[in-house]
């Protein structure tokens, strides 16, 4: 539950386009793929998410990558499962990103 406490509500952000844009601006997007899913809650909102697939990436490039997430208030992280893969000395990660919509 990271950053359960700085949940904003808004309706014109695109948490699709402001991963591909940030993966972009990190050099991630040749070892990033993320799935697109929503979910109405029982408070009448509904969690954007996006399930993100990091293949090989290092743990430096997770960490900034967690940070971007981070300073963006309209985002939180739900879930980050990390895997080292040992022959490339490097880390596969799944993590979920959400956002949440009101209902107008």
């Amino acid at each position: 539950a990271l950053g359960l406490q700085k949940k904003i509500i808004t309706n014109n952000f695109n948490i699709q386009q402001y991963f591909q844009n940030l993966i972009t601006q990190q050099h991630l997007t040749s070892q990033i793929t993320s799935k697109f899913a929503y979910e109405k809650l029982p408070n009448g909102y509904t969690q954007e998410s996006l399930t993100v697939n990091c293949v090989q990436v290092t743990t430096q490039q997770l960490c900034e990558l967690i940070v971007a997430i981070e300073n963006q208030p309209l985002m939180y992280i739900i879930s980050v499962d990390i895997t080292h893969v040992p022959q490339a000395k490097k880390i596969n990660v799944s993590l979920i990103v959400a956002t949440l919509r009101s209902e107008e």
